[in-house]
């Protein structure tokens, strides 16, 4: 199955498409030569993964992954963003909606920006219709799953689509300041998620409305503490989460706000979901199955649980160092993991209907995750911006074996890494193996074993942290304190004797009677305990000598 993935990736180095997953690389759909040319800016799978497309700066090209044949070409260099419809019958590429050049015309009249959102058949690559999109948030449709019904946000409107005809919208829903909207899954009646922000003292409102010609309302949630909301929806189309967040938490716990989820259902039941621990809610993912969803929630250590479509949790998986998680396709594997400014990055992979650990191992310095659409594979990156050096991936087999790794040489930069998906006749469900205690022990990285001082083994690319970070200003002359170079040695202090240890101490006690003695001398009147500290002198340097002589 790993020979029919095709990964997309593109940096510094160009634009390739590798097949496989195993090394050494088999780049295929470009010209190698080619690929090493191209500073693309941003590419794209079609659904099914029929279809590819990228944006070189150049002009937009879309191809057809199969032969490689050229459907789409055009001059368009500032393409930022690609959808494709559910069946691929459709591609829309976006670019921002600025001016480009001189502010006014010639009659010093007011430029307007040109439409920036172009609907193309993927069918014989022809331009459908050019529209304008001026908000970044809301530019891209949605379609129902069989391709007969689109919506686009414009001002405070749905405009609603038929059969991708969208010279012109078939209706429109008008819900004043609406800011966002999510469409259901699946391929039953399908329903729309609404998000109306809160102004002039009204709270927020989410609507969760049937899809059919009057919208009928079906529910209504009120969020009086609102700042923004992300809605996700059920492969089956039958509940949403909505999350609100406030960019500011008032009680000022929390440096990322607040965060409050909710669970609606088509049915118009709606309810709280329960968080029994104070803090933000990094992750929160659907299983595949469209039957249970899991959190990651709390300050750190963060609390993992799995819920069903009634709020109760069906599994708590205890609190762990993570912020992230990631089902399979099949929903089979749930792998929970630690990312971002949690730089250890622990990743623990769980069997889902057993509840069970398979393997954990720890990838540093992971900026990128995805599951290959097999469920079985999948790919780990270090990037561009996020981190500038040691960039690369890393392909993977989810019992932790390692397969394939490419780094990139000092200079060169990862941007981004992409599966192809495939359609899902392609795939079966497949058995999760049980690992042997031997194999979960040779999972991961190949471990590098230092020779230095016997220093501990350590992962490769792992990051130790020798003692806490000090400010530069705060560091001696000398360099002591100052964090050492990668790959430097550490410096080993001798160990130290019981007997030298007492030696010291002794010794200093002498040292402040000499200094006591001159303070007397000086004239000054010392305390009745300092006055004792010296009468002790001579017993001080016969422990001393004693000392000595036994060492």
């Amino acid at each position: 199955m790993g020979e029919n993935l095709l990964l997309a990736i593109r940096g510094s180095t160009g634009l390739f498409v590798r097949r496989g997953v195993t090394n050494p690389p088999n780049f295929v759909l470009l010209e190698e030569e080619e690929s090493k040319t191209k500073t693309v800016r941003t590419f794209a799978f079609s659904n099914s993964g029929q279809y590819f497309a990228y944006c070189d700066c150049n002009k937009t090209v879309v191809l057809e992954v199969a032969s490689g044949r050229t459907v789409i070409s055009e001059a368009l260099p500032r393409t930022t963003n690609f959808a494709f419809s559910p069946r691929d019958r459709i591609c829309v590429t976006y670019e921002p909606y600025v001016i480009y050049g001189a502010r006014t015309n010639d009659d010093n009249t007011p430029r307007q920006p040109l439409p920036n959102l172009r609907f193309w058949s993927l069918v014989d690559g022809r331009l459908l219709t050019t529209l304008v999109a001026n908000k970044n948030a809301s530019w891209r449709p949605q379609w129902t799953e069989d391709e007969s019904t689109a919506v686009r946000l414009s001002g405070s409107e749905l405009h609603v689509y038929k059969n991708n005809n969208f010279e012109r919208f078939e209706s429109k829903l008008v819900l004043k300041n609406v800011q966002s909207f999510e469409i259901s899954h699946g391929h039953g009646n399908h329903h729309l998620c609404c998000y109306i922000p809160g102004s002039g003292g009204q709270p927020a409102v989410v609507q969760l409305r049937k899809f059919d010609e009057k919208a009928t309302l079906v529910g209504n949630k009120t969020f009086f503490k609102c700042d923004s909301v992300k809605m996700k929806w059920n492969l089956k189309g039958t509940a949403c989460i909505v999350m609100s967040l406030t960019d500011v938490d008032a009680a000022n716990k929390s440096y990322y706000g607040e965060s409050t989820l909710y669970l609606m259902t088509t049915s118009g039941d709606s309810c709280l979901v329960n968080l029994d621990k104070q803090g933000p809610v990094y992750a929160v993912e659907w299983n595949p199955n469209g039957k249970e969803f899991t959190v990651c929630y709390g300050f750190m250590p963060a609390r993992v649980c799995t819920f069903n479509l009634k709020g109760d949790v069906i599994w708590d998986n205890g609190t762990q160092h993570v912020n992230e998680l990631h089902y399979n396709r099949f929903g089979n594997i749930l792998l929970v993991c630690g990312f971002g400014n949690i730089s250890s990055g622990r990743m623990d992979f769980y069997n889902v209907d057993e509840k069970k650990l398979i393997v954990s191992i720890k990838v540093p310095n992971c900026t990128q995750f995805a599951w290959a659409p097999d469920g079985q594979h999948f790919v780990t990156a270090q990037t561009a911006p996020r981190l500038r050096f040691e960039n690369g991936y890393r392909i993977w087999h989810y019992t932790g074996k390692l397969i394939s790794e490419v780094l990139y040489a000092e200079k060169e930069e990862l941007a981004q890494i992409l599966w192809r998906p495939l359609p899902s006749d392609a795939l079966t469900k497949f058995k999760i193996t049980e690992l042997t205690a031997e194999q979960k022990a040779q999972a991961g990285l190949p471990v590098k074993n230092s020779a230095v001082n016997g220093s501990p083994a350590v992962a490769a690319g792992a990051v130790t942290k020798k003692t806490g970070y000090i400010p530069p200003h705060l560091r001696k002359a000398n360099g002591a304190g100052a964090l050492k170079p990668p790959g430097a040695a550490a410096v080993v202090k001798p160990a130290v004797s019981e007997n030298e240890k007492k030696a010291r101490n002794i010794q200093k006690k002498l040292d402040e009677i000499e200094k006591l003695k001159a303070k007397l001398e000086a004239g000054e009147v010392l305390q009745k305990n300092q006055l004792a500290k010296m009468d002790k002198r001579d017993e001080y340097i016969a422990e001393l000598e004693a000392l000595k002589i036994s060492s």
